[in-house]
């Protein structure tokens, strides 16, 4: 658009694929003088942020022929802080994800090995109760098997000492039954119906067979004779003796000893 000798030219948009183009500007005819804004953006893509975007700015002013040029970089600057930024951001972000993740493990772990260590205590424990239990069980049937044994070897020794006084017994009556049967065998037996097999002693045997042995007379019949009509022995002061069927002479010390059984 031409007009008082000036052209001008704005809102002019240029578009493509990853760039769009923004002019102004106009041109004075009168003084050969150019005065024109240009403005660059390009697409981002995966590197837009919010509040900036990759944007230049170019400033043309000067004569029409050779005008002066200028660059405004900072829109694009400000983008490339902002994402840098951003950047930084989501890499302390990563970092404090990734800490937070290795805690998170480390407490995971930390707790399983509190678990482990719980288990392995707890099993420990078990297995001092089982041992204890199986010790004090082997220490009871020990007491058990020593208590047997001693009841075992007392009733051993009861019945050994019950057998030895029995035998002691038996043999005592064995001995007594002994010396009886001697003693019956070498006493002479009476022949007086009221006496038919009792023991006679020999003061006995001499007291009965004296009266006839010395021809005693009868004090009722007054004959002087002897009542058993034998022959007197006369009295010499010597000790008696009986031969014939009566055996060999028996003396007192030897009457004696037949006394001790």
């Amino acid at each position: 658009m031409v007009a008082s000798g000036t052209a001008r030219a704005r809102n002019v948009t240029v578009d493509s694929l990853s760039a769009t183009a923004f002019r102004s500007g106009q041109a004075d005819l009168e003084r050969w003088a150019l005065e024109s804004d240009w403005s660059l953006k390009v697409d981002a893509g995966e590197n837009a942020v919010t509040g900036a975007e990759p944007q230049v700015g170019v400033l043309f002013r000067g004569p029409l022929d050779a005008p002066h040029r200028e660059i405004d970089i900072q829109p694009f600057t400000a983008f490339l802080t902002l994402r840098a930024f951003e950047k930084e951001v989501r890499r302390v972000e990563d970092l404090q994800a990734d800490v937070n993740e290795r805690e998170r493990l480390m407490r995971e772990q930390r707790q399983l090995n509190r678990n482990k260590a719980k288990r392995e205590r707890a099993a420990e424990e078990k297995a001092e109760r089982e041992q204890a239990a199986k010790e004090e069980a082997a220490r009871k049937v020990e007491e058990e098997a020593a208590q047997r044994a001693k009841a075992q070897q007392e009733k051993a020794a009861q019945e050994k000492a019950a057998r030895e006084k029995k035998a002691a017994q038996e043999k005592a009556a064995q001995e007594k039954a002994a010396c009886d049967a001697a003693k019956a065998a070498k006493e002479p037996q009476t022949s007086d119906t009221g006496d038919i097999g009792r023991p006679m002693s020999m003061y006995e045997f001499i007291k009965r067979i004296r009266p006839a042995i010395d021809g005693a007379d009868d004090p009722r019949s007054g004959t002087g004779k002897p009542k058993s009509g034998l022959t007197p022995v006369p009295a010499t002061g010597e000790p008696l003796k009986l031969n014939g069927g009566l055996g060999a002479p028996i003396s007192i010390d030897k009457l004696r000893g037949n006394a001790r059984c």
